[in-house]
């Protein structure tokens, strides 16, 4: 609740920075049509997972453990070595190697390309105001 408040607060005070709420308000549709399809692919991910490394892995025992397992394999934490001791062959490596490929490369290129295009039409419109710093003006002279 404070961060928003302030975030309110410096968007008035330095009018540039609402690029970023308009932006953030121009794509709300698309993003929500995004964390669908986001959510869609890391539930199929890791009901996959679950089926195939359940039985021998702690970390998918559970289709909700799975789901967090998933999940914090985006960030990088995950464990290759558990996947290669589990049948001795690489193809389970490489299976949760292509989930990060899929979710990192073809995901996140089309949250940046909603992104991207709605910042730049948010640009064009507002290019024409010329620069505004607000409260900040004094230092820009």
């Amino acid at each position: 609740l404070v961060l928003l408040k302030t975030l309110g607060f410096v968007v008035e005070g330095i009018p540039k920075l609402q690029l970023i709420t308009k932006t953030l308000n121009m794509v709300k549709g698309d993003l929500f049509g995004f964390f669908v399809l986001f959510m869609l692919a890391l539930g199929a991910f890791a009901f996959t997972f679950w089926i195939y490394f359940g039985a021998n892995i702690p970390d998918y025992y559970s289709i909700m453990q799975s789901n967090l397992t998933t999940l914090r394999g985006l960030f990088g934490d995950f464990d290759t070595v558990k996947l290669q001791m589990m049948d001795g062959n690489s193809f389970d490596v490489g299976f949760f190697l292509a989930y990060l490929f899929f979710a990192v490369f073809v995901l996140l290129s089309m949250f940046l390309a909603i992104m991207d295009e709605a910042h730049s039409i948010v640009v064009d419109d507002t290019a024409d105001d010329g620069l505004d710093f607000g409260v900040f003006s004094f230092a820009y002279r």
